[in-house]
């Protein structure tokens, strides 16, 4: 049966709290009751984080509710996952780039980090969640993955390429306490050679000319971070659209562009000051390298990111 899992996590009563320990293991999601009318304190369910090699799965009991990724949870969004999500039980609505997914138990699908996404529960479903680093699935499929993707898309899991992910991804959490980190890491080898298979039979194009066009853009902008004169204009000519065009398409992901570039800068600056391979790059030249020509103004803009002056993350 769908609905067996790992092992029974404790139930969390409250919708509430609930979306707290969602919170915490999968992110800046808001849980919000289906109808202002429907008493959210009799809601609730249970999560559990499970850990196999390199994977979090989070193992979920979801009470009748709508989760979003909103604007703002983007903001608070760094390190990009993408969530293939297995319905065990119940059914449910996930909605991302334009698509929906309507889930039935044994079906699964891909949502992407970086981007809104919204999650219907009309019933307490159940699903199991496998977080896949975003790093991890460039190093296996190579960028064009950004475009291959089958997001918001429904994969029946009771055929063909389908039918063996959903029962490997069920059977997996299973045996997590018979997997040590070595077999955790071969169990997501074998995962990611199933997706592999599972995008050769699937309709090409995971993602929509505006998500390509994104993808371009972010590409392009990389290069280009530590020239401080880059700019909205810039961005637009030199990628041979309009002004207008870029607007609507960086409204489509919840920010605009001007946005979209201060925090590309800043998540950059914070990247480089964690990393051990840039400690002996001083504050201000980790500055200049994303584009900020004058230092107290990156400590300003930092700060108000992230909470904390560029100090605070040095070797951390």
């Amino acid at each position: 049966m769908w609905t067996e899992g790992a092992m029974a996590a404790p139930r969390i009563t409250g919708l509430e709290r609930w979306g707290a320990a969602l919170r915490a293991i999968c992110g800046p999601f808001d849980t919000r009751p289906l109808d202002d009318e429907i008493h959210a304190d009799g809601l609730g369910g249970s999560i559990a984080r499970r850990r196999l090699g390199r994977l979090d799965v989070a193992d979920l009991v979801i009470p009748p509710s709508r989760i979003l990724k909103t604007a703002e949870g983007l903001r608070e969004t760094s390190d990009r996952y993408v969530f293939m999500i297995l319905q065990c039980s119940g059914r449910a609505t996930l909605r991302q780039t334009g698509r929906e997914a309507r889930l039935g138990p044994g079906d699964f699908t891909f949502i992407d980090s970086r981007y809104p996404s919204e999650f219907i529960f009309e019933r307490e479903v159940s699903q199991l969640s496998y977080h896949l680093p975003w790093r991890v699935l460039e190093d296996c499929f190579g960028r064009d993955i950004e475009h291959r993707l089958p997001v918001a898309i429904t994969v029946p899991g009771q055929r063909g390429a389908g039918f063996l992910v959903a029962h490997f991804m069920r059977d997996l959490i299973r045996h997590e306490a018979d997997l040590d980190r070595e077999g955790g890491d071969a169990a997501l080898d074998a995962l990611l050679g199933m997706i592999s298979q599972l995008m050769r039979q699937l309709p090409a194009g995971g993602q929509t000319a505006n998500h390509r066009l994104l993808s371009r853009i972010e590409q392009y902008v990389d290069t280009m971070l530590d020239d401080p004169d880059l700019d909205i204009e810039r961005i637009a000519r030199d990628n041979h659209v309009s002004r207008r065009t870029l607007y609507r398409l960086f409204a489509g992901i919840g920010t605009s562009p001007s946005s979209w570039l201060w925090d590309r800068r800043l998540e950059r600056a914070r990247r480089l000051l964690k990393s051990p391979a840039h400690a002996d790059m001083s504050i201000t030249e980790i500055a200049h390298s994303c584009g900020f020509r004058d230092h107290a103004h990156f400590t300003r803009r930092f700060r108000e990111r992230f909470g904390n002056p560029p100090s605070a993350y040095r070797g951390g």
